[in-house]
């Protein structure tokens, strides 16, 4: 795969929350750094110059991590741990410094799974690199935006999508996630 190829792409509006204006920014994931697009206003994009890290990224998701009321930026890395960035509220993402796992991971849903009103994450792995048993992992954020793994969840490997919702009726975030073998649902059971 080139370094130009496209691997998740996910749209967000920085100003949202400053000004409520509608203009959206964008993130793009490459199989490599991510790099940060700003809306000129007129359906055109520039880019802002910032790069998220050099890893081979392979998803992106966005949400307040750390309580500031800005987007920051959880990546997923198929070569390297993953990452969090941190957003100044300015548009300016810095490095949180927290290296998530190890490798092969996919992609990321961010949710509150613990509900103690933030935002976890639920990355999903497919053994793409190493073709080991790697299972996926839950990442339960402190409300400060550190992030530590919840060993209680372990599903397994191959997958390639998610996508999050309270499928049981039961007021909580479960899992669908779509894998190489049969899709699976996992429902919350947290205690």
């Amino acid at each position: 795969m080139s370094n130009n190829t496209p691997i998740g792409i996910t749209l967000f509006s920085l100003i949202i929350f400053y000004a409520c204006l509608t203009d959206f920014d964008l993130v793009q994931g490459f199989w490599g750094p991510n790099t940060v697009w700003l809306n000129n206003g007129n359906g055109t994009f520039t880019n802002s110059g910032q790069a998220l890290g050099t890893a081979e990224s392979a998803g992106i998701d966005l949400g307040d991590l750390n309580g500031d009321g800005a987007l920051d930026v959880f990546v997923t890395n198929a070569n390297t741990s993953n990452q969090v960035w941190f957003n100044d509220g300015a548009g300016n993402f810095n490095n949180s410094g927290q290296g998530l796992g190890d490798s092969d991971y996919w992609r990321v849903a961010l949710g509150d799974f613990d509900q103690d009103s933030d935002l976890d994450a639920l990355v999903v792995r497919n053994g793409f690199y190493t073709y080991d048993n790697l299972y996926n992992q839950v990442w339960i954020n402190d409300n400060q935006g550190n992030f530590t793994s919840n060993d209680q969840f372990k599903g397994y490997n191959e997958s390639w999508g998610l996508a999050l919702g309270d499928l049981d009726g039961d007021n909580d975030l479960d899992a669908f996630i779509a894998n190489d073998r049969a899709n699976k649902v996992w429902p919350n059971r947290r205690q």
